[in-house]
């Protein structure tokens, strides 16, 4: 990425971060014409924010966890995907007005383009967990501090609906941080969870199920909604396009042509009360795993798959299927399925669910 048609970012030398992602996100506020030195408190922009659904779970899941953290320099906020924080908590008032200072507060909006690299700008932009430290901020007013912040990503539509993050004092960080980060993701990730209908959690559950025997982008849809890839977002489906396209296939149609020409494979679902639903496949020829290289992989995790029982079958992909949607949280998956952590963990050796061991 070149930078040389700024004449003002050739003079800002930027830091050499500890991780690319945010040397991605100096390059990006760079180009787009960004000078730390005018980043001041007053660039953050304020709106309104109602205590909506998500505040409510983030005021459920922080409050939770901020007991462990009292005592400490610790800011703990929830902001939505535009990047407005919707709910805050300090672990003591002098840090809360340091943060006030900074005009970091409910209804400011951290957004990278705008304030330039931060914890939850760059987590919103690349929908994976960072740590922003001391002078890796762009903003000269952040860089005492240390923020660890993660997307919240929804278990049903796989989209980012939000990012936690956690701040501290630069000359206090430690692993703890990281800690008490994964514990509030994994509270928002139960909360939305269990806020999903039986019908929601069937529908994920058979989108899961497909994506473990295929690399290729898939759709999962039934009356009501529609779980895309990110792969397919730029192809403009919509739901009632793919659902229409599904009524309309005969009870032996294996293969199709959607509207656009994309040809995919149909895979039916049954649901519980009989409802039925699909999952459409695209680039079929690709029904097993595959190497990066896009050669024909080695298939023995798919032929043992195969070679399970239809009951052991089921069990796997439930298994599988929530410890996905829980992020690996073999405590909570435990608790979701109904079964105690040991056999859980028996359950994954016997079904070679090496990713989760």
């Amino acid at each position: 990425m070149t930078i040389s048609t700024y004449p003002e970012a050739q003079r800002i030398k930027p830091p050499i971060p500890r991780e690319d992602l945010i040397r991605q996100s100096w390059d990006r506020a760079l180009v787009l014409g960004l000078h730390p030195e005018g980043i001041g408190a007053s660039a953050l922009s304020e709106i309104d924010v109602e205590m909506g659904e998500l505040a409510q779970a983030a005021t459920k899941v922080i409050n939770a966890t901020a007991s462990t953290l009292d005592g400490t320099n610790t800011w703990i906020s929830f902001a939505d995907a535009q990047g407005a924080i919707t709910y805050q908590w300090s672990a003591n008032d002098s840090f809360r007005k340091e943060m006030d200072r900074v005009n970091v507060v409910q209804g400011a909006v951290i957004d990278e383009r705008a304030v330039g690299p931060s914890g939850i700008a760059i987590a919103l932009a690349s929908s994976q967990p960072v740590t922003v430290s001391g002078d890796e901020h762009f903003n000269p007013y952040w860089r005492k501090l240390v923020c660890a912040a993660s997307p919240v990503v929804h278990p049903l539509t796989n989209q980012v609906v939000g990012a936690v993050n956690i701040t501290c004092l630069a000359i206090e960080e430690n692993k703890h941080l990281r800690i008490a980060l994964r514990t509030v993701v994994n509270g928002f990730q139960q909360i939305l969870a269990s806020g999903m209908r039986s019908q929601q959690r069937q529908l994920l559950d058979a989108h899961l199920k497909s994506k473990h025997i295929t690399k290729c982008p898939i759709i999962t849809v039934d009356s009501n909604t529609m779980i895309i890839e990110k792969d397919l977002e730029s192809q403009n489906f919509t739901h009632s396009t793919i659902r229409e396209f599904t009524q309309n296939l005969r009870p032996d149609t294996k293969h199709g042509r959607l509207p656009n020409g994309r040809r995919v494979t149909v895979v039916r679902h049954q649901g519980a009360a009989g409802e039925e639903f699909y999952s459409l496949v695209f680039d079929p020829s690709e029904i097993y795993p595959v190497l990066s290289n896009g050669q024909p992989g080695d298939d023995s995790l798919s032929k043992a798959y195969l070679d399970l029982k239809l009951l052991e079958r089921a069990e796997r992909d439930t298994i599988l299927s929530t410890l996905i949607s829980l992020h690996g949280n073999k405590s909570l998956s435990a608790e979701v399925l109904g079964i105690s952590r040991g056999t859980l963990y028996e359950r994954i050796r016997r079904y070679n669910l090496v990713e989760f061991e």
